[in-house]
C-alpha cells in the first residue's frame, strides 16, 4: 500500500506528493518511436515504387509480345485483360465524359468541323493541347517512335471512362434483357430511339448509339450484335434510319461463344422480321469475309437495297496481325457507302465498342487527315467516347488503330489483279524523265518508311555482348516476340540458348505454318543450328547461298558423305540428287543420347552466285522450280510439325525474304487471282527485320512473279506442254557439285543481269 506524505508550507511553497511520481519522457523512447514511423513511411514508399515499376514492366512485356498472336516458344508474357464473353473489356479511365449533344449547335463543332481538343505531342513529353492534330510527318515519327514504348498505352489510359449517370434508360428492368453485356450500355442522350410500337413505351430501346464523324453529325451508328430477342428491333432500326450499308466486324461465333445472332436469311431465301421483309439476293465469299446483298421492304413502301459487309478475319481477344486486309475491307465498305451516304453507316461487332470503334475512328481520322493535313487519333477517340462508352476498347486496339491510320495515309492500294499485272509492272518500272525515279523506287521507300527497323528493346537479346559473336550480320537480329529459343542443346554461358533465328509467318491465315528463317551458320554456331532443327522439327531446309569452302566464316553443317558429330548431334548424309540449279540431299540428325532420328531434305540452290546481287531470266525459272520442288515433294518425315520449312541465306534476310515472299505471292495468285508484293514483304518484316533487304531484291520479286504468271498461262493453255523444270532438271548422280555449279552458271551466263542505276 502506498503512502502519501503531505507537508504544510507557505503559499510560496507548493504542496508536493511522493506517490508514483511522473517522470519526463525519455529521449531514447522518442527517438525510437520516430525511427519506427520513418521506417514505416519508407517501406510504404518502396512498396508503391515496386508496384509502379512492376506495372510498367508488365506493360512493356505486353508491347514486346505484339499482337497477342500465339508465340511459337510459348514464352511471351501478355498483359491481362478482363473480357466480357471474350470481347467486352472495361479499361480504367479517368474523368467523366462530356455529354453528346444534339441541339442546334452540334457539340464539339466549330465552323462545321469538329474541334478535337486533346493529343500528344509527337515528341516524348507531357500531354499537350493539339486542337487540330499533328502533321502526317509528325504522326509517322510519333507512331514509329512509340509503337513499342509506353507512350501509346499511357495515352490510351488517359481516355475518359464511363459516365454512369447517362446509362439510366438502358438499365431499366424492361430494357435489361435487350443488352448483350450488362456493362456495355448506350448513353441516354446519344442512343438511337426507335419508334414506339404496340403501345409499348419501352419498344423505343435498342443498344445502339449515334456517333459523329469529323465533319458530320450522326454519321455512324455503333450497335451491339443483335440477340435473339432483338433481331426484329435491329431491322426496325435499319428501316427507320434508312441504312444502306452494314459493316459487321465479328463472326457469329468465336471460340465456341455466340457473338451475334444470325439476323439475315440464307442466300436466295427471304424472311420477315417484324414488319420488315428481307430477301437475300446474293452471297459472295471474299478474302476479308463475306459480301451480301439484300432487298428490304415494308408493306407497300418502296424496296431498298442493303449491302452487308462481314469481316471475319479479326482474331478473338486480339487484333489482326496485319492492317492490310482490314484496310482493303474498309476501302470496299467506304466505296459502297459513298455511293449513297445520306444515311448513317451502321457498324457492329459483338459489344459494339471495340472493333466497331476502331473501324469508325479509322474512317473519320483518315478523312480528317485528307481534308486538313492533320492527324488526331486520340482526339477523335475521346470525342467518340462522349457518344458511346469505351469506344476503341483496349490498348491493343488503340495501337492497331494508329498503325492502320498511318498505313492508310501513307500507302496506296498495292494489290494487283493477275490480268493487269504486266501493265502495272511496266508502270512501276517506268522512269520519270525529270528525276529518273520510278514508281517502284517510291514504293520501296514507302515500304522502308512503314516498316522500319525494330526498337533496340525489341531486339535486345541479339544485341547483348554475349550474343554478338553468334550474329553474322549485326544489322539483322531476331525480334524478341518470335525469336527461336534453343532447348535440346545450349551452352552454360549467359544467353547460351540464343540463335539468330526467327519464326516468320508470310500469310495472314492463322492456320498457315511458320517458316524458320536463320543465317548461314558460323563455324562456332553449327551445333546451335542443329539444335534448332532438332527442337522445332522442320522437314525441309532451303539453302539460298553458295558454299565457299575457302571462307573461314562459313560453317558447312553437313558431311559430304557418311556421318559427322556436332556436339551431341550426329549428322549423316544418306543420299544426294544433283540437278542443274539445285542439289537435294537427304540428311539424318540424331541426338546422341537418344534413338530418335529425324530425316531432313535439304535443297541447296545453285542459281544465285554470291558476286551477283540479282538473277537473270533463267535464274528466275530455276527459283520458281525450287519453290515448286520444295512444296510439291512428299514430307521427309511423317511427324507433324508447325515449322515445316527452314530457310537460310548468308544473313537470313535478303534472299530468304525473297524466297518467302515469292511463295506467299504464288499462293495468293492461286487463291485470289491477285497479288500484293508490297503487303507481303511488309508482313514478313513484322516477324524478321529487313526481309527483302534491297530495292534490287524487291524488283526481282515482281519480275519473278511475272515469269511465274507466264508459266501459269502456258500451263493453262495445254496440259501437254512441259514446264521449265523439264528443261533444267536433267542432272545425274555422277556429276560433281563443281560441275553442277559450272553448268548452272553457263545456263544463265548469256542473260543480261539487272543492274540498278
Amino acid at each position: 500500500m502506498s503512502t502519501t506524505n503531505l507537508t504544510m508550507t507557505s503559499p510560496s511553497n507548493p504542496i508536493t506528493t511522493t506517490d508514483n511520481p511522473k517522470l519526463p519522457p525519455s529521449n531514447d523512447l522518442i527517438f525510437g518511436i520516430c525511427a519506427v514511423i520513418v521506417i514505416i513511411i519508407l517501406f510504404g514508399i518502396i512498396v508503391v515504387l515496386i508496384l509502379h515499376l512492376w506495372k510498367r514492366a508488365k506493360k512493356q512485356q505486353h508491347l514486346i509480345a505484339g499482337n497477342n498472336e500465339e508465340d511459337p516458344n510459348a514464352l511471351e508474357l501478355t498483359m491481362a485483360k478482363t473480357h466480357v464473353d471474350g470481347e467486352a473489356a472495361i479499361p480504367n479511365g479517368n474523368g467523366m465524359v462530356q455529354y453528346c449533344g444534339w441541339g442546334s449547335t452540334p457539340h464539339g463543332y466549330s465552323n462545321g468541323e469538329r474541334v478535337l481538343s486533346y493529343y500528344h505531342n509527337y515528341e516524348k513529353s507531357t500531354l499537350t493541347s493539339k486542337p487540330t492534330g499533328i502533321s502526317l510527318d509528325e504522326f509517322t515519327t510519333y507512331v514509329h517512335t512509340n509503337r513499342q514504348s509506353l507512350e501509346l498505352i499511357e495515352e490510351f489510359e488517359a481516355l475518359p471512362g464511363v459516365n454512369t449517370e447517362q446509362v439510366t434508360y438502358a438499365k431499366l428492368e424492361e430494357n435489361k434483357p435487350k443488352n448483350r453485356y450488362r456493362n456495355i450500355l448506350p448513353y441516354n442522350n446519344s442512343r438511337v430511339v426507335l419508334e414506339v410500337i404496340d403501345d409499348d413505351p419501352y419498344s423505343d430501346y435498342i443498344n445502339a448509339s449515334y456517333i459523329d464523324s469529323f465533319t458530320r453529325e450522326k454519321a455512324y451508328i455503333a450497335s451491339q450484335g443483335p440477340k435473339k430477342n432483338t433481331v426484329d428491333d435491329f431491322w426496325r432500326m435499319i428501316w427507320q434510319e434508312k441504312i444502306r450499308v452494314v459493316s459487321m466486324v465479328t463472326k457469329l461465333e468465336e471460340v465456341l461463344k455466340t457473338k451475334c445472332e444470325c439476323y439475315w436469311p440464307d442466300s436466295g431465301a427471304d424472311e420477315t422480321y417484324g414488319e420488315i421483309h428481307v430477301e437475300a439476293k446474293s452471297t459472295e465469299e471474299r478474302d476479308f469475309g463475306v459480301l451480301r446483298e439484300f432487298i428490304i421492304f415494308k408493306a407497300s413502301e418502296d424496296k431498298r437495297k442493303l449491302t452487308h459487309f462481314q469481316f471475319t478475319k479479326w482474331p478473338d481477344k486480339s487484333v489482326p496481325k496485319q492492317t492490310s486486309l482490314f484496310l482493303r475491307y474498309m476501302r470496299e465498305v467506304k466505296k459502297t457507302y459513298l455511293a449513297d451516304d445520306s444515311a448513317p453507316l451502321l457498324v457492329h461487332c459483338s459489344a459494339g465498342i471495340g472493333r466497331s470503334g476502331v473501324l469508325i475512328a479509322m474512317d473519320s481520322v483518315v478523312e480528317q487527315a485528307k481534308r486538313t493535313g492533320k492527324v488526331n487519333v486520340h482526339g477523335f477517340v475521346q470525342a467518340m467516347r462522349e457518344c458511346r462508352q469505351n469506344m476503341v476498347q483496349t490498348d491493343e486496339q488503340y495501337v492497331f488503330l494508329h498503325e492502320a491510320v498511318l498505313e492508310s495515309l501513307v500507302c496506296d492500294d498495292t494489290r494487283i489483279p493477275v490480268d493487269g499485272f504486266e501493265v502495272r509492272l511496266q508502270e512501276l518500272t517506268k522512269q520519270d524523265p525529270k528525276g529518273g525515279q520510278t514508281l517502284l523506287d517510291q514504293e520501296f521507300k514507302t515500304l522502308s518508311k512503314i516498316s522500319p527497323d525494330p526498337s533496340p528493346l525489341a531486339i535486345r537479346t541479339g544485341s547483348k555482348a554475349e550474343c554478338k559473336k553468334k550474329n553474322r550480320d549485326s544489322s539483322v537480329l531476331p525480334i524478341e516476340r518470335n525469336r527461336a529459343i534453343l532447348q535440346s542443346w545450349y551452352s552454360n554461358e549467359p544467353f547460351g540458348d540464343y540463335i539468330n533465328a526467327s519464326f516468320v509467318k508470310s500469310m495472314g491465315n492463322d492456320s498457315s505454318p511458320y517458316y524458320i528463317v536463320t543465317q548461314m551458320p558460323l563455324p562456332e554456331t553449327v551445333v546451335n543450328f542443329w539444335s534448332l532443327v532438332y527442337d522445332y522439327k522442320p522437314t525441309t531446309i532451303v539453302m539460298l547461298n553458295q558454299l565457299d569452302k575457302t571462307d573461314s566464316t562459313t560453317g558447312q553443317y553437313w558431311p559430304d558423305g557418311g556421318s559427322v558429330q556436332y556436339g551431341p548431334f550426329t549428322i549423316s548424309t544418306t543420299s544426294v540428287e544433283k540437278n542443274i540449279g539445285m542439289i537435294v540431299r537427304t540428311l539424318q540428325v540424331q541426338l546422341t543420347e537418344t534413338q530418335n532420328v529425324r530425316v531432313i531434305r535439304q535443297y541447296q540452290f545453285l542459281g544465285w552466285p554470291e558476286d551477283n546481287p540479282m538473277l537473270n531470266d533463267q535464274s528466275k525459272k530455276l527459283l520458281i522450280q525450287l519453290i515448286q520442288a520444295v512444296y510439291q515433294s512428299p514430307a521427309s518425315t511423317e511427324e507433324e510439325t508447325h515449322y515445316k520449312v527452314l530457310v537460310h541465306c548468308m544473313n537470313g534476310a535478303g534472299r530468304s525474304g525473297v524466297f518467302c515472299a515469292l511463295k506467299a505471292c504464288m499462293d495468293q495468285i492461286t487463291e485470289e487471282n491477285a497479288v500484293d508484293v508490297f503487303q507481303t514483304v511488309k508482313t514478313l518484316r513484322v516477324d524478321r527485320m529487313r526481309m527483302v533487304t534491297t530495292k534490287e531484291e524487291y524488283l526481282f520479286c515482281y519480275e519473278t512473279i511475272q515469269e511465274f504468271l507466264k508459266q501459269k498461262e502456258e500451263d493453262d493453255k495445254t496440259e501437254d506442254e512441259g514446264d521449265i523444270g523439264e528443261d533444267v532438271d536433267s542432272g545425274t548422280q555422277t556429276v560433281s557439285e563443281t560441275d553442277i555449279e559450272t553448268k548452272t552458271a553457263q545456263a544463265y551466263q548469256n542473260q543480261a543481269f539487272i543492274n540498278d542505276d
